[in-house]
């Protein structure tokens, strides 16, 4: 199985120094990573070249619904041109689904049908405001047809046990994001929860783990929205969980 570090973690050191931070994480013997907008100025012709020197995939970019609906042939292209198989919706604007879900599931089904052919798929990344009411939006949005990024801690967080979900979506969650939560009183956003080193959280990530290998995951992600320690102690210390139990 394949693992990657989505950018999005190491977001801080990509804006001083974006390419001795990929090194950084070439050195940690990641796969891959997944995109989180930060491109270092860099073309996609260019920065292929630069992932390849340090033998690193591109397993997803992430981009923003409006712009993939306004501008989804570049997309497209810098997807196919970085080698990335997914281009990924990864938040949603409370503005677009205060009056229901039918719009933006209607929205991302017109996308998936656009890049049909493309060799590029379309995933939805989900958080906790997907899951934490009934009838849970992801559901909907797997019902359709659109395959899932599927974040185990966040489910964790909305009350869903993700090896449950894990198994019922088996074939629908291509990029998995591997993370961990713990509830803090005064954390802020996510009603308390923060993102914390695998193995030091609440996740079930050993069972987990195991139900998402059985459901055809394709990349395994590690994640972290914040870190207390600096960012690529943070990133060690997952890996080293991760190594202790393969």
């Amino acid at each position: 199985m394949k693992l990657g570090l989505q950018l999005y973690t190491v977001r801080d050191l990509l804006a001083t120094d974006f390419h001795g931070t990929l090194e950084a994480i070439s050195k940690l013997g990641f796969d891959g990573v997944e995109l989180a907008g930060q491109y270092g100025g860099l073309e996609p012709r260019d920065l292929k070249r630069v992932l390849l020197d340090l033998k690193l995939e591109v397993a997803g970019m992430h981009v923003a619904l409006e712009t993939l609906e306004t501008d989804l042939d570049y997309q497209i292209s810098a997807a196919r041109v970085l080698g990335a198989g997914y281009l990924v919706c990864p938040w949603l604007d409370a503005a677009l689904y205060v009056n229901g879900w039918d719009g933006v599931i209607q929205r991302l089904q017109a996308l998936k049908q656009r890049l049909e052919g493309s060799g590029v798929g379309l995933a939805y990344h989900n958080h906790t405001f997907e899951l934490d009411v009934q009838p849970r939006p992801l559901e909907a949005i797997a019902a359709a047809g659109i395959p899932l990024e599927f974040d185990m801690a966040w489910a964790h967080a909305a009350g869903v046990d993700p090896n449950e979900f894990l198994a019922r979506h088996a074939g629908q969650i291509p990029l998995l994001h591997v993370k961990d939560v713990t509830k803090i009183s005064n954390a802020p956003g996510m009603d308390g929860w923060r993102t914390v080193e695998l193995g030091r959280g609440h996740v079930p990530l050993s069972s987990a783990l195991e139900a998402a290998q059985s459901a055809g995951v394709e990349w395994f992600l590690l994640e972290q929205d914040a870190c207390a320690l600096p960012t690529l102690e943070s990133v060690r210390i997952s890996l080293e969980w991760w190594r202790a139990r393969s």
